[in-house]
């Protein structure tokens, strides 16, 4: 059996494996994250690993046999990864708090040996023994992405583009984006290092924000990207300010908190009802939907400046009134230089583009560019899984 997994880690923990020979079907779990004061994130997401790969492993069998079949395992995790597999700092807003990863006393958290660690303790309990060789063998198939890297990928298989050239600029609970090109030799790659954390650059702020002295909600930054139109940044615009624009919103929130809702949860909800979701339009006069295209706009007119084919507009926040308030602002802020078609009014909608994501692929678009990714480097010939500083998207 060849096999591949892949992982992704957001608000929850999802896992998927799939044999590439077929004998065996895909299998895919999910667990959610545990939110709260004095959990700890790493602690949390072991725990959790552990469980989902003990329920794999329930339904495939041996789990010696299934480890030794898999030939990459890709995982997706937000913040800071270094060396291709292991975290360094990781964003979770619900603790208030700056997120620098320790784990069993060292400052990172070492995919490949806490799978492998996974890994042995199952075998173990199944009363089989996994050698070193297998065990080291393993642990040189795990490579970890940020998850907007995992978010371009994912957006390749769908765009099916023959000569890609785009940037992924994801938008929810963090900012960032992933780079999708083709390389040297012609096969299709998504950078992976160094990553470009453009989120927590630092825009203009929106007059609203002026008016109401909101500085974001980036622990590290403030007011960065990410600090002003990450999601969870809606929610304390209302909670933390008197601006009657952020008040106008409080009722629908309370309704929401009513209803039982909170953590990311919450924040969906409460973006879908700022900015319109479907056919449901933007709450009020879109005042939600200008503040958050003043932000995006800004961003995607700093990457229009490395000249792509495209900018995908993708997260739950990229929806369709902001992507239209986007593509307006954007070429206000270009002014006519540099002069490209791109940058007008008649040539912006080629170049600013929704997320060919569907409705039913947002909670897994993380998982299914990790699977992407797994698959192009399970499949890849020896030593064409190339360059340490690109992810093999298709060979």
């Amino acid at each position: 059996m060849n096999a591949v997994l892949a992982i992704a880690i957001e608000d929850r923990v999802d896992l998927w494996f799939h044999d590439l020979d077929g004998t065996k079907k895909p299998r895919d779990c999910s667990r959610e994250i545990p939110e709260g004061e004095g959990l700890d994130f790493c602690e949390e997401v072991h725990k959790l690993l552990s469980e989902l790969v003990g329920m794999m492993c329930a339904t495939l069998g041996s789990a010696r046999e299934v480890f030794d079949s898999l030939r990459a395992v890709v995982v997706s995790v937000p913040g800071v990864v270094d060396k291709n597999r292991v975290l360094r700092q990781i964003p979770v807003w619900h603790t208030g708090a700056r997120y620098n990863v320790q784990w069993n006393g060292r400052p990172c958290f070492d995919f490949a040996e806490v799978l492998s660690g996974v890994a042995a303790n199952l075998i173990a309990s199944q009363g089989e023994s996994w050698p070193e060789p297998n065990r080291l063998a393993f642990q040189k198939t795990v490579y970890c992405v940020n998850d907007s890297t995992a978010c371009a990928a994912f957006e390749d298989t769908r765009r099916k583009d023959d000569d890609p050239d785009f940037i992924y600029l994801k938008v929810h609970n963090g900012i960032n984006v992933g780079i999708v090109q083709r390389s040297y030799d012609g096969r299709v790659v998504v950078s992976t290092k160094p990553h470009p954390e453009v989120g927590h650059a630092y825009p203009i702020r929106h007059d609203d924000d002026y008016d109401a002295g909101y500085k974001g909600i980036c622990h590290f930054h403030d007011s960065c990207y990410e600090g002003m139109i990450a999601a969870a940044g809606l929610r304390e615009r209302i909670v933390t300010t008197e601006s009657p624009v952020f008040g106008a919103w409080k009722q629908r929130l309370d309704e929401l908190e009513t209803e039982g809702l909170h953590g990311q949860a919450l924040d969906n909800a409460l973006v879908h009802y700022i900015l319109g979701h479907g056919k449901r339009p933007p709450a009020g006069h879109g005042e939600g939907v200008d503040l958050v295209a003043w932000y995006v706009a800004q961003l995607a007119f700093h990457l229009s400046l490395l000249a792509p084919k495209h900018i995908v507009l993708g997260g739950r926040m990229a929806t369709s009134a902001v992507i239209t308030a986007v593509r307006q602002k954007l070429v206000d802020f270009a002014n006519g230089y540099p002069q490209r078609d791109e940058l007008t009014p008649a040539g912006i909608s080629r170049h600013i583009v929704a997320s060919q994501a569907r409705e039913s692929d947002k909670d897994t678009i993380e998982v299914q560019g990790a699977l992407a990714i797994a698959v192009s480097r399970a499949k890849a010939k020896p030593g064409e899984k190339g360059h340490p500083h690109l992810a093999l998207v298709r060979p």
